[in-house]
């Protein structure tokens, strides 16, 4: 779909952002503080007017439901804050989606996943299944344990898999699907991409589409399944892969700009850098994830680079 050329038709930013301000202000706890900040991004452009006003109407449709569509509203959004759900559905009409069918589209099934985790947090979820998924930083998946399958919408998780299930373990995105032949894995979202690695034992990563569908991979190995296949990637350490799991991301000799960029995967305002000026510099060592401070201290000491703070901007540049 084409950028909008008008310079008052909203944004699909835009949209999302008046999406969030109608969930927000239909909700009980918004108070003067929130309604001052909701002014100020009104005032801000012609567009969020407009939006917001599709906003308002999208919502009132909804209100206006009959018993039916009303409860079968209400089964969908079992489970969920009323706030998220009411924010999927605006979501859905204000990109002009409003349907079942765009209910399984990533943009709006992290909003109301079964289990999220906010950027910057990592959390296990035991399942009744009794196997143990963790969810990285700023990650949304939905659970089917009937089927003992996760769906992952964004981000990543690791796998720790119960044996004795005759049901195979099965973790599933848009581009393919990794099935556990034995106990510990991770997959990651990567822009149009999956990322499959083991940790223990085996796993079967096959792709939807493409000539190559399928690799069965061994500790430490990796593959990328996307719209031309499953490729195998270079190895990785095991212990490395899963060790933000604990909380801390372990390198080996790993690019500078590289480490840094693991780094905000956990953070809500991003290190600063140029991938130019640091070339070069690498390092190893192990850093705590949601420890900044830390990290950069440790990286500082052992690299010839400056960490430069200026209110809440932080930028690492080389000496």
């Amino acid at each position: 779909m084409n950028a909008p050329t008008d310079p008052v038709e909203p944004t699909r930013a835009v949209i999302e952002e008046a999406a969030l301000w109608q969930a927000r202000l239909g909700y009980e706890e918004s108070d003067a503080a929130e309604r001052a900040r909701f002014d100020r991004w009104m005032n801000a452009h012609p567009s969020h007017r407009v939006a917001f006003d599709r906003m308002s109407r999208i919502a009132g449709r909804v209100a206006q439901q009959d018993a039916v569509s009303q409860t079968a509203l209400d089964t969908m959004l079992t489970k969920r804050p009323r706030r998220g759900g009411l924010l999927a559905i605006l979501l859905l009409g204000g990109a002009g989606l409003l349907g079942w069918s765009a209910m399984r589209s990533p943009i709006v099934r992290v909003h109301i996943a079964d289990a999220r985790t906010a950027r910057g947090e990592v959390r296990s979820v035991r399942l009744a299944t009794a196997d143990r998924v963790t969810l990285d930083s700023d990650s949304a998946i939905d659970v089917d344990e009937s089927r003992r399958s996760v769906r992952l919408w964004r981000g990543g998780v690791m796998a720790e898999v119960r044996h004795g299930d005759p049901r195979e373990f099965v973790v599933r995105t848009s581009q393919g699907t990794a099935r556990a032949l034995g106990t510990a894995f991770t997959v990651r979202i990567d822009g149009d991409g999956t990322i499959v690695a083991v940790i223990k034992s085996r796993v079967k990563a096959c792709a939807d589409e493409g000539a190559r569908r399928c690799l069965t991979l061994s500790p430490g190995q990796v593959a990328r399944l996307d719209s031309a296949g499953a490729h195998q990637l270079a190895d990785v350490d095991p212990v490395a892969e899963a060790a933000w799991s604990e909380g801390l991301l372990i390198a080996e000799d790993l690019p500078l700009a590289q480490v840094i960029d693991r780094l905000n995967r956990y953070r809500k305002t991003p290190i600063r850098f140029r991938a130019a000026e640091l070339e070069g510099l690498s390092l190893s060592g192990a850093f705590p994830i949601t420890d900044g401070d830390r990290a950069l201290a440790s990286i500082s000491a052992a690299l010839p680079v400056m960490v430069e703070r200026e209110s809440d901007r932080i930028t690492v540049r080389r000496r």
